[in-house]
């Protein structure tokens, strides 16, 4: 039990502590000062409460792709596609955008905000579904390897 509490708490530590340290062995390589540099972004991500707002618009993107490749890998398979999939979803986004802003002044008053945000969600999500698909099918029907077609399909996004 002890084992399983500390492995809990120690694993996802560790990795943070990891993290920083290549972090800041690059900035250290690249000829920035490490130590500076990391606390001037702690600094100014969380000085104000636009500095915040950044910080969770930015993260929230790799926290739900993260996951969704969670969710392929609970199922057993590798879905290392999961950038290109995010691209598509979001350039599919971007024409929706792009389109709704054609739509006559006036016509879309009655819709309530809430509602665009649900379906620009669902465009997104149904896009990089329908990206994702094209591997999944690869592999169901041909026995293509998923980690190599997912590859594949990021460099085409």
């Amino acid at each position: 039990m002890l084992e399983r509490i500390a492995r809990i708490i120690l694993v996802p530590l560790l990795s943070i502590a990891a993290s920083l340290a290549v972090g800041m062995l690059v900035l250290k390589v690249t000829g920035y000062p490490p130590l500076e540099t990391l606390l001037k972004i702690v600094h100014e991500s969380f000085k104000n409460a636009y500095g915040f707002g950044q910080v969770l618009r930015t993260t929230t993107v790799f926290i739900f792709t993260g996951l969704a490749v969670a969710v392929a890998f609970h199922a057993g398979l590798f879905n290392i596609g999961a950038e290109g999939q995010l691209y598509v979803g979001a350039i599919a986004i971007g024409i929706l955008g792009h389109y709704l802003k054609m739509v006559p002044q006036g016509t879309l008053d009655a819709f309530p905000w809430i509602c665009f945000i649900l379906l620009f969600m669902l465009v997104g999500i149904l896009a990089g579904g329908a990206w994702a698909a094209i591997p999944g099918t690869l592999k169901a029907v041909t026995g293509a390897h998923e980690v190599i077609t997912t590859i594949m399909m990021n460099f085409i996004a």
